[in-house]
Parts: C-alpha cells; structure tokens; sequence
C-alpha cells in the first residue's frame, strides 16, 4: 500500500496546486509497486527512479514538475551514470530522478514498449545486462544510444525539449591551448567543449581510456555529425555556427561506489580535409549552452 501526505501544502510548492503533487506522487510511487512486480531486486538503483520519474511526467504530462528534477542531468551531463548525485559537486543533485530524461530518450525513440521491455529483462538480469539486451532487441546497442543522448542533450532534441534546460559546457578550446578538462568525465557521460578555431581543422582527443569523440556543427537548424574510428576528426569549422567536440566515455561502472572520472586532453591544428559529416540532424530546440 502507499501512505500519501494529506495536504501537499502549496505554501512549499507555489510553482504547483496540491492537486497536481498528489496526481504526480501518486504516479511515481504506483510505479515502483508495479517495478516490484517485475524485480524487487534490481540492483540498478537509478533505474527505478528514473523510470518512475518518468512515468509520472507521461502520465500526467501538463503537470511537468518532473522537469525540475532535469537541471541535475543537463548541468552535469558528465557525471556517472550510476551516481545519486550531490556529494561531489551540487549542480547533480538528485541525479537518478533527472535520469527520467534517458528513459524519455528511450520512449521517444522506440516506444512505450520499450521501456516495458526493460523491466521485463530485468527479471532475470541486472543493470547494464538488461539494457544491453533491451537495446539488442530494439536493434541498436548502448554505445550508439549514448552517444545519440548525448546529441539530444546538446540540441534539446525532445518534444518538449524547448522546455529543457540548456547542457552545461565543460569549457571552449581552440589553436594555442591544449584542453584539459576540470575533473574528466564520468562513466556512461558526456562532456562538451565548444571549438572556437576557423577553417579546416583538425581536433584530436588525447586519452588513454575508452573516450570517443563526435564533433557536432550547428547552423540555420541543423547539426552536422562527425565521428571518428580514431581519437581525431577533420571538420570545416567556417561552415557551422558553433562547433562541439563531445567526449563520450562507454565505460560501465559495476556500481556507484566505484564511479569515477577519466581524464583526456584536446588539441586543435590546422589542417585536415573538412570530411562530409555522417549524418545531419533537425535541431529546432537549440540554444547555445554555456560554461557555468
């Protein structure tokens, strides 16, 4: 059974009606009764409030209190995955509830059954075995969904992404500075850096773990996707607006005590190509992210 509160005061909630807490409550809570029913004892402790987080923002979409819960992610897009959040730096706070947005990536893309069809394999198996499976089965793998989040979070590629806040920038870089980056970036995250260099370039990311890189050029709507077998992509930066470097880090940590940050450098020359990107994405929802 759930014990609800008895007035959800408004004087503590001014932005919402005492009504609208209860439905939203009452959504997140029934949520984690029927993720008993499938895995009383998943271990992915994430998983269970971002699903629940945002099963209460579908069901009750014109509520949107849940989209307080999102500056954890989108203001520190490169804490771990698995962390809870505001223990080493404030901006993450509440990080699993925000992680609803992962889960929306998850449903926007593949449908309601999908998110199902996790918890259904979580049954049987644990974490990141279970989304691995769920994304085999959807025809895709975690590496590809990761990095196309990422890209998400950059443009505030949702349907109601206007409403989002804009991703945090870990810093700018360009021809006479060798990034390095505050403190890494955690596992299954993502940095961004903003490349302020003209002409063809070459951006080459110095790393000794299991970082990507993806650039990404922003003009008239649009954003221009490069990736790389290697750690070094050739862009013609004058054609874009804004360009980004994305490090990505697919490292999956066991759990969330072993979560940590992997440290890498950036170097941008002249030179290169200018390649073709690989692909282009709509990105009406774009706004410039800053450092904060």
């Amino acid at each position: 059974y759930m014990v609800l509160d008895n007035d959800y005061s408004i004087e503590e909630n001014a932005d919402f009606t005492p009504e609208q807490l209860l439905f939203s409550t009452s959504a997140h809570e029934f949520m984690h009764s029927l993720q008993f029913g499938y895995d009383g004892e998943e271990p992915a402790e994430w998983l269970w409030e971002a699903t629940a987080t945002w099963f209460q923002d579908e069901l009750f979409n014109n509520i949107n209190d849940a989209n307080l819960e999102l500056e954890s992610v989108f203001k520190s897009p490169d804490t771990c995955l698995l962390a809870y959040g505001g223990e080493e730096r404030l901006e993450d706070e509440y990080h699993w509830y925000g992680l609803l947005i992962f889960i929306r990536h998850l449903s926007e893309n593949y449908g309601h059954e999908a998110v199902r069809l996790l918890w259904e394999n979580a049954i049987l198996l644990n974490s990141f075995t279970a989304i691995e499976t769920t994304f085999r089965s959807l025809g895709t793998d975690l590496e590809s969904e990761l990095r196309d989040y990422a890209l998400a979070l950059l443009i505030r590629g949702f349907e109601e992404g206007a409403d989002y806040p804009t991703v945090r920038l870990e810093g700018a870089t360009n021809f006479s500075d060798i990034f390095v980056p505050t403190d890494g970036v955690g596992q299954i995250a993502v940095d961004f850096i903003e490349i302020e260099a003209d002409g063809n370039i070459i951006i080459r990311l110095n790393t000794e773990n299991q970082l990507v890189p993806v650039a990404a050029g922003y003009r008239d709507g649009q954003l221009s996707v490069f990736t790389s077998d290697d750690n070094v992509l050739s862009v013609e930066s004058s054609q874009f607006d804004h360009l980004y470097l994305l490090v990505l880090n697919n490292e999956k940590a066991r759990n969330e005590i072993e979560c940590s940050f992997m440290q890498y450098t950036v170097n941008v020359y002249n030179g290169g190509d200018g390649l073709e990107p690989d692909w282009v994405l709509d990105a009406p929802n774009f706004l410039p992210p800053e450092v904060e």
